[in-house]
């Protein structure tokens, strides 16, 4: 049996207690956070899973009756004849876009909230209504679902360690080689990803090792099969950026990190920043070659311009001393950083294939200024990684 779970994540404690106590009788449960990525088109993906399902459960509170995503999913699962099992967490009153429910038999969980414990025979109703046995079976083996953590949506850093903070992008235009591109408002990452952030996701239960953070692709799925741990860093320290990283990794890592972050459909996704959006954070509209005008100067950021650089410094090393226009730290130099579009198809956001993918902002290497600029387009296969590549993620809004 397939099982849709519909709710407000203002109501995800109890949502995902009643995942896991479905699949611990065997059911297959939807529950989105635990099966969406950033990378999915949300509304065709809980289309495709509705029409899979064989029954919906609607958690009916005050929170989900104010959702447009769960009045939509409802409405959906009624539109295709999909059997609705109201679950009531308390006593609001059915929206009207939902009044084909009114007669519907619900089953009274209102205690839940209160104790965050749902009631025995309220249990056993669900149970009966879903055809299921009411005794607990063996439950299923460990990692086959994620953990259910309840992550405010903005607070990166209840995840990962610090250096954090987005830096607002307003809209704006990019020429890359001699075409001009409009570029929506998104937030950048101010740092890199640093050391000890990566470590989060390589050491979490439902991090590296987990697959569905790589079924973006084909190629990624089977380039995780044959790495399944990752390479150590290129330098150490903790507030180092992270080198040695492919660009399926950082993509993965983006995955794993809106998944944990809770992303709502109509909330910014987390990914790695487009070529566009990574040029248009370096140097807005300035015209400017580098982050703080139109001049190298080599006391602004960590290059080998000058002198032979011995590797990377932490991210903040260079902060107020060559940040961009919006606030932006570290974008020339220490380290190249991932793209997440493809060089011969900047607009695209195909993330299939073994196609480059693009490289932006030179490293420590460099002794050359010409690849510092912010203009300039390094590139790698999406396979390979380099002691001195790294990445940074992006927040942007779901058009």
């Amino acid at each position: 049996m397939r099982v849709f779970i519909s709710y407000s994540r203002k109501d995800a404690n109890a949502a995902n207690t009643i995942a896991d106590v479905l699949r611990a009788r065997g059911v297959d449960v939807f529950i989105d956070f635990q099966r969406l990525t950033a990378l999915d088109n949300f509304p065709e993906r809980l289309a495709l899973e509705i029409d899979a399902c064989d029954v919906l459960v609607l958690l009916l509170s005050e929170h989900a009756a104010a959702s447009k995503w769960v009045v939509r999913e409802v409405q959906y699962a009624d539109h295709k004849s999909k059997p609705i099992v109201v679950v009531r967490l308390d006593s609001v009153s059915l929206p009207h876009a939902l009044f084909f429910l009114a007669y519907q038999d619900y089953i009274d969980c209102t205690d839940f909230l209160a104790d965050g414990v749902f009631q025995a025979d309220a249990m056993a109703k669900l149970f009966r209504s879903l055809n299921l046995p009411n005794d607990a079976p063996n439950a299923p083996p460990p990692n086959t679902m994620l953990p259910s953590v309840t992550i405010p949506a903005d607070d990166v850093l209840s995840i990962l360690p610090p250096p954090f903070a987005w830096c607002p992008i307003p809209a704006g235009q990019v020429t890359i080689e001699g075409k001009t591109y409009d570029v929506p408002a998104f937030e950048m990452a101010k740092y890199p990803v640093t050391n000890a952030q990566f470590r989060v996701f390589i050491d979490a239960d439902d991090g590296y090792r987990y697959p569905v953070w790589w079924e973006f692709s084909e190629e990624a799925k089977a380039w995780h099969n044959r790495n399944t741990r990752p390479l150590p860093t290129a330098f150490d320290g903790e507030d180092h950026p992270r080198a040695n990283v492919s660009w399926y990794e950082a993509i993965a890592f983006c995955c794993w990190l809106a998944a944990r972050l809770r992303i709502e459909p109509e909330q910014p996704a987390i990914s790695l920043p487009t070529e566009l959006q990574w040029q248009l954070a370096a140097v807005g509209d300035t015209g400017w070659d580098y982050p703080w005008g139109p001049v190298f100067d080599l006391l602004r950021c960590n290059s080998s311009v000058g002198g032979k650089s011995n590797g990377t410094s932490p991210v903040s090393a260079y902060e107020t001393k060559g940040d961009s226009p919006f606030g932006v730290v570290d974008m020339t130099g220490n380290i190249w950083e991932w793209c997440r579009n493809l060089r011969d198809d900047i607009a695209s956001d195909n993330l299939q294939g073994q196609k480059p993918r693009m490289l932006r902002g030179g490293s420590w290497r460099n002794n050359n200024s010409q690849i510092l600029r912010a203009a300039y387009r390094g590139d790698g296969a999406p396979y390979s990684m380099g002691y001195d590549w790294g990445f940074r993620v992006a927040r942007t809004i779901w058009s």
